[in-house]
Formats: structure tokens, sequence, C-alpha cells
């Protein structure tokens, strides 16, 4: 007999980029099953995403870093969270439980296997490497990059309904949002209607992913001079340090931290192209389907490339025709973050080559054919 679940959590402790290619495995659940209540559990940086997407009805937080080591589930305030969040799951009463996660390390999964314990599901999908014997319904663990971790994701969900249909990530931004992101832009740009965004950080998880400030100012000027793009820099305050050849550019204006999340994206959905590196706003534009490029290094391109994206090695100069392009290098190394079954290095080598190496010159002329795609098809 076919279950139909009306009640249904779904798990993703997400950063923004991560949450973002989530959202198609969210949406083909909601098609599957309009009338169930669907909630998902995340962390506080991968709700500005899910409060923004119609496919959910409402959205819960954990504190992840708290629980990604013993030291915080074994203290007195990790131990008075999770009770809290026990009673929060058990009172959701739900009936099946969607986990949108690898079982990376065995941590990882004692982790997951007592949250999905806490619901008292008797439903539990997920992605199975050898370790997800607690799971009901699991999708084949290929390893990180076999496929893309929006196809993934969406794997799961096909693991219980037997079909998902894939669909762009959606994100809807208030009226309100739009009107002031729309005042900021007047401040910023005067008349001009046409803009490129640099985002030129990565957070803190992986730092090595980040570019130089100087090459970024590069690829500004290309874009203010042979375009006649104005640029806007973004980012959340945190982000500000280190980019100030970029950011003392003439026409180079700078938005960090000077935006609410929804304006961002408003920002983002609007622009002629979106420059930065393997992180939230990179995935921002490839939900809202903007002209991009994603610088990728360390990161495993084949598993984080925006939705939509198409992967090239920077070198290769074959014309390829496509909006969004995720570039990196063909380094024998390269990955090192991600990789088959394991975390790998978050931080990279000393030399960190595989970002380094990345000139410029290369990102300006792959820019220059983006942007021509671009106009063709507009």
């Amino acid at each position: 007999m076919t279950v139909i679940p009306r009640r249904i959590l779904v798990v993703k402790l997400a950063d923004i980029g991560d949450a973002v290619l989530a959202l198609p495995a969210i949406q083909a659940i909601r098609a599957g099953y309009p009338n169930a209540e669907i909630d998902v559990l995340t962390t506080a940086a991968g709700a500005n995403v899910f409060e923004l997407s119609p496919a959910v009805d409402r959205v819960l937080t954990l504190a992840k870093q708290r629980f990604d080591h013993i030291s915080g589930l074994i203290s007195f305030r990790g131990i008075a969270e999770l009770v809290g969040l026990t009673a929060r799951l058990r009172r959701g009463r739900y009936e099946a439980v969607f986990m949108l996660h690898h079982l990376t390390t065995s941590f990882g999964a004692r982790k997951f296997r007592a949250l999905a314990r806490a619901t008292a599901a008797p439903i539990v999908v997920g992605l199975d490497n050898g370790r997800g014997a607690f799971l009901t319904h699991a999708a084949m663990d290929y390893g990180f990059g076999a496929l893309p971790e929006w196809r993934y994701a969406l794997s799961v969900v096909e693991s219980f309904t037997g079909h998902a249909r894939s669909s762009r990530p959606n994100i809807v931004v208030p009226e309100s949002a739009g009107e002031s992101a729309r005042r900021i832009l007047e401040r910023s740009l005067g008349d001009a209607s046409r803009y490129a965004v640099i985002h030129a950080e990565v957070g803190d998880f992986s730092t090595a992913r980040a570019w130089r400030d100087d090459y970024f100012a590069e690829v500004a000027r290309h874009l203010i001079s042979t375009h006649d793009l104005p640029v806007l820099l973004v980012g959340t305050e945190r982000d500000r340090a280190g980019h100030e050849t970029l950011a003392s550019l003439q026409r180079v204006h700078d938005l960090v931290g000077e935006t609410t999340f929804p304006e961002l994206c408003d920002i983002v959905r609007n622009a002629d192209l979106v420059v930065g590196c393997d992180s939230s706003v990179a995935h921002l534009a490839g939900a809202f389907d903007r002209p991009s490029i994603t610088l990728f290094g360390p990161s495993n391109v084949n598993a984080w490339k925006p939705f939509g994206s198409v992967s090239k090695t920077i070198t290769d100069r074959s014309k390829v025709d496509a909006r969004s392009i995720a570039c990196h290098l063909d380094m024998p190394c390269s990955p090192c973050l991600y990789t088959g079954y394991r975390l790998g290095r978050p931080q990279g080598c000393r030399s960190r080559a595989c970002m380094m190496n990345m000139q410029p010159g290369e990102i300006i002329r792959i820019a220059d054919s983006v942007l021509s795609v671009a106009d063709a098809s507009a």
C-alpha cells in the first residue's frame, strides 16, 4: 500500500549554498505531497533560504556547530538543547523524515541516527554509504562528486517516491525587500540599470577557497572599463577585511554588511553578472539563473557547482555556450576537499596552487564569453 505522509521533516543542517542546493529536492517532496505539512530542520544560516521557499511550511533551527563534536553534546548547554529539540521533534508527529546528508563520519552517522530516533517517525529516508542501517529507504551514495549535491538530494526523494522531477531552486523575495533593494541600488548606481556583483569571501569553514583581492580587482577593472558595468561588492560584515584594493576602485560600490538576506537576493537576481568563489552568493546566482562565474580550487566542483552551471577547466579555450561557468584548474591534487567518502582537507595545502595559479586574465576571458552569451539570449 502506498504511504502518503501528512507530516514531513526534512533535515538539512546547511549553510546558505547547501540550503539552495537542497531546494530542488524539497520542491519535489512538495510536488509529490501537495497537502502535506513540510518542516525543515536547519541552521540559522540555512533558515535564511528555507524561509523564502514556498515549498516549506515551517523552519526549525539547530546550533549545528555545538553538535559537531562530542564535547558539545556532553556540555550542560548541549544537553539542555538536545532535550528541548527532542521535545520539539516529538511534538511534530512526523510520519516521514528526509535526511539530505552524506553519512561521512561515524560520529555524523550516529548524530543523524539520534535525530531520526528523536522524531519517532516510522519512515526515515537518506543516503547510504554503508552507515545507513537506520534508514527505512535509502539512495546509494557513490561518493562526493559522483553526482552534484542537488542531484544526490533528489535521489533521496526518489528512493521513497519512485520519481522526483527536477526544478530550479525557487526563492521568493518579499515585495518589501525588493523595494528596499531598489533604493539601495539607486543610492549606489544612480540612473545605471546594469551592474555586476562580486562576492569575494567564502566563509569560515574553508578559507582556502578564497581568491586574491588584487585578482578580483583586475576583473572588476575590466568589467567597468570594457563592459561599462559598475560593480557591487557584497557580503556580510565579517567579509569586510582583506579586500581593500577591490573596494577602493572607482565605480566599485561597497555594500558589504549593508543588506539583509532578502535584499541581497533581489540584488543578485537582477545582476548582469555574478563573480565569486564557491560560496553562498554563487548559489543564489544559480537559483535566479543569472550569468555567473564561480571559482573552484580545493572544493569539489562536480559536487558543489551552482545549479545549472557548466564545469570548465580555465585552460580549456574551447567555446562553451553557457551563461553560468564553474571554473577550476586541472590539477592532479584537486579537489582535496570532500572527495570520495572522505571530508579531505578543508584548508587545502600550504601553496593553495589551485587558487593562486588561477590568473585573472583567464577569468576575464571567460567573463567576456559569459556576457556575450547572456546578451545574445536577452
